[in-house]
């Protein structure tokens, strides 16, 4: 935070920080479900934000490959809907 102390170059910097803060932070929060964001503690950081949601969301890679494996897995091919919608849902899985 800029004091009296600051230069003019200094105050400068930090709104432009502030306006590129706030912004980034509107940003996140618009690309995030509103019920998710409602147990997310109120900050006006984005780095603090951005922070938090990556350590309560953190997910184990070994969780997810063991879900996408069963998944592959599991899948099986369905003469009705045809060879090509079959691959098609392998590869995005």
């Amino acid at each position: 935070m800029p004091t009296v102390e600051s230069s003019a170059a200094e105050r400068d910097l930090y709104a432009r920080w502030e306006k590129s803060n706030s912004l980034s932070l509107i940003a996140m929060k618009r690309t995030i479900v509103d019920y998710l964001i409602s147990g997310l503690p109120k900050t006006t950081n984005a780095r603090v934000f951005l922070t938090t949601i990556s350590l309560r969301f953190q997910v184990s890679n070994n969780v997810e490959a063991g879900n996408l494996m069963s998944a592959l897995t599991e899948a099986r091919y369905d003469s009705s809907k045809g060879v090509r919608e079959f691959i098609l849902r392998i590869e995005d899985i």
